[in-house]
């Protein structure tokens, strides 16, 4: 079978690292090719991932006449449309297969359903622009979904979401594609090495990531474990700004790492953390998980049920009324407290985390290219 994959942007991301991770998966069986409308983008070799030299990636841009071209050459079976909330990228795939009938279209939305705005509401109309931005994020959702054969969302826990903020009801097209792994270790790998160091990695923001929360949180956990540090692995528009804020509290023992490859950090640490308003799958929880290191999670998005059991191998934080950093730190310093419980639920993440191995994921996505289902 031919693959394409269809991305809007090709840079540094969540998407595109899904992408390298199941094209390397793919291309094993089939033949695989990255499509990208913006001819713009990053060293094929900076997103992690390093892609297989045998995946093509094409900056085509925005005609439709080129993307046919290539769905031609590559005589394209199947085209994964990791934009399943634009309208643009699936107008151009539809006038580009026109004349090609077998080219089926399965469509992925990569987050939660509506993020974090909910369905339209009558008080929404009170502010105009709002109401339009949303019936226009809601009417491109549903161009999409009646337009691809097969409808992605990342958990069963979204669809609930997906019906409530589309107005569809009973969706058929729908099936699940949990994000996989980009890390591969040894079935038989173990940790060995828990050093007292907390890990946050991913894109600093205080938007949706809200880094000052893990920046609140460890003002209350230093003063009793001045051995401990926390490690930021991860860059972001609001670095300088969380830098300073860490300066203005007198804050010890954290280190702003940047943008670099995490693994060393996974394979250190002791626990992770997670405090943002909202996700759609992130891989640094499962990431950090296969490493054995415990992620202690803001319950911000329904998906985490598919990725922790609280209290065995990773810790949620309620946030049903707000985030509160007192109670955060309080679980962490459980953690920090009892190394014997730190290492039951470090080697129970290991083993949990095997659900999302890129193998077990690339299955799913295989019954799905073979039965449609």
């Amino acid at each position: 079978m031919n693959i394409l994959f269809l991305l809007k942007y090709y840079k540094i991301g969540g998407v595109e690292t899904v992408t390298h991770t199941l094209a390397n998966m793919f291309e094993k069986k089939h033949v695989c090719v990255i499509y990208c409308l913006d001819k713009h983008a990053v060293d094929r070799k900076a997103i992690l991932p390093v892609l297989s030299p045998s995946v093509d990636v094409i900056l085509g841009g925005t005609s439709s006449l080129t993307l046919q071209d290539v769905l031609i050459k590559y005589d394209i079976d199947v085209v994964i449309n990791q934009s399943g909330h634009l309208r643009v990228p699936m107008k151009l795939l539809l006038e580009a297969k026109r004349n090609l009938p077998k080219v089926k279209i399965i469509s992925v939305y990569h987050n939660k359903p509506g993020l974090e705005s909910g369905g339209l509401h009558l008080k929404d109309f009170l502010n105009l622009k709002k109401a339009i931005r949303k019936c226009k994020s809601i009417y491109q959702m549903r161009y999409v979904y009646a337009r691809t054969d097969i409808y992605g969302l990342l958990s069963a826990w979204f669809l609930e979401d997906f019906e409530r903020y589309t107005l569809l009801t009973k969706p058929k097209k729908i099936r699940y594609f949990p994000n996989p792994k980009t890390v591969s270790l040894p079935v038989d790998w173990k940790k060995t090495e828990w050093t007292k160091e907390i890990i946050y990695v991913g894109r600093i923001d205080c938007r949706q990531k809200r880094i000052d929360r893990i920046l609140d949180v460890w003002s209350l956990l230093y003063p009793k474990f001045s051995d401990w540090s926390l490690y930021i692995v991860g860059d972001g528009t609001d670095r300088c700004l969380m830098e300073k804020k860490a300066s203005d509290m007198g804050l010890k023992n954290v280190f702003f790492e940047g943008f670099k490859n995490p693994e060393p950090y996974y394979r250190r640490a002791s626990i992770s953390l997670m405090t943002s308003d909202y996700e759609g799958f992130p891989m640094t929880v499962v990431e950090s998980m296969s490493f054995g290191v415990v992620p202690v999670v803001g319950k911000s998005f329904l998906a985490l049920n598919d990725m922790i059991t609280d209290g065995f191998d990773g810790v949620m934080v309620p946030m049903e009324t707000g985030f509160n950093p007192d109670i955060m730190a309080e679980k962490v310093a459980c953690l920090m407290n009892d190394a014997v419980l730190l290492r039951k639920m470090s080697s129970n993440a290991i083993v949990s985390s095997r659900k999302f191995d890129v193998d077990v994921i690339a299955n799913k996505w295989e019954e799905i290219f073979t039965h449609g289902s």
